[in-house]
């Protein structure tokens, strides 16, 4: 997982942003929310600035026992911000450019999974609930399709005291890698692979960890971060084969001499993170090991 920076606007110009493009009567309609809706802009950052976005509470709740104009007069506000997001507004796209300069890259990996480019805009506080957030930039947050269709609309937990999803922009990245890789030879198959698991050293009783765990389980991240490993193990071991292959044609071959080439290649690809993503680079690293599939290859 990774934090990303992003420029935090004032409250007052994130709602003048807010409006750009917005046919005159919807601007107008805006403008007499004005006062309401900064007021949330400015609840929202000082809970994320103290740590308690968990404890923000809805602008505008519909009192089912109420008059009826004042129900419809809420749902009216409801529905008009909930409807203000749309990806390609200016909005959107200015907070799409900024997160791309802040962060010095050229492409979103999505900060969650680590794999893939990101697809979607997550409201992390969704917007079904509160959607006087739907184009606060600080609630827009870039994820990959998959881990933004399997957050949905959670990120608390049923008590409401805590965060259950990582927060690319609130949340710091514990200095341990997320998972582990494992070299495993499979006794029936007698293959290589390797096994993803969450790494022991998280822990559950510190805060900041324990939301990538709570991630991690709530999104099902290992079994995507097994999958990818399959894959690209399967990919490896097949290219190793190949090169044996191709050698033997010529005679025999030194094969541990063919393995220790292949691993400094491996060992070339640690030294060019960029290119690679997490997992790969782990897995690099797994397989590179000067023990690593020595026994398995020599014996093929």
């Amino acid at each position: 997982m990774k934090q990303l920076v992003y420029t935090r606007d004032t409250d007052e110009n994130i709602f003048k942003a807010g409006k750009k493009g917005l046919h005159f009567t919807n601007r107008e309609y805006m403008e007499s929310l004005k006062d309401e809706l900064i007021e949330a802009y400015a609840d929202y950052h000082q809970k994320m600035d103290t740590g308690c976005l968990h404890q923000l509470s809805g602008k505008w709740e519909v009192d089912f026992l109420a008059p009826e104009d004042e129900r419809n007069a809420t749902e009216r506000k409801r529905q008009f911000v909930h409807d203000l997001y749309k990806s390609n507004r200016p909005i959107v796209k200015n907070h799409k450019k900024d997160i791309l300069d802040r962060n010095h890259c050229k492409t979103i990996i999505c900060p969650i999974c680590g794999i893939d480019t990101y697809d979607d805009w997550d409201h992390y506080v969704p917007r079904e609930s509160m959607p006087e957030f739907s184009v606060l930039t600080s609630n827009l947050i870039p994820l990959c399709h998959e881990c933004n269709s399997d957050k949905g609309t959670l990120w608390l937990n049923d008590e409401r005291d805590h965060r259950l999803i990582f927060n690319a922009f609130v949340d710091t990245v514990p200095n341990v890698p997320v998972v582990t890789c494992t070299l495993i030879i499979d006794d029936v198959l007698n293959y290589p692979y390797v096994r993803i698991d969450v790494n022991p050293a998280l822990r559950a009783d510190v805060p900041a960890e324990n939301i990538i765990l709570t991630t991690v389980e709530n999104l099902r991240l290992i079994e995507k971060y097994q999958n990818e490993a399959d894959k690209a193990v399967k990919k490896m071991i097949q290219a190793l084969s190949d090169r044996l292959t191709v050698r033997m044609q010529y005679g025999e071959v030194d094969r541990l001499e063919l393995l220790r080439e292949e691993k400094d290649v491996w060992r070339q690809h640690l030294k060019s993170p960029s290119t690679w993503n997490f997992l790969e680079l782990q897995i690099f690293e797994e397989l590179s090991k000067p023990e690593a599939l020595t026994d398995w290859f020599v014996n093929l």
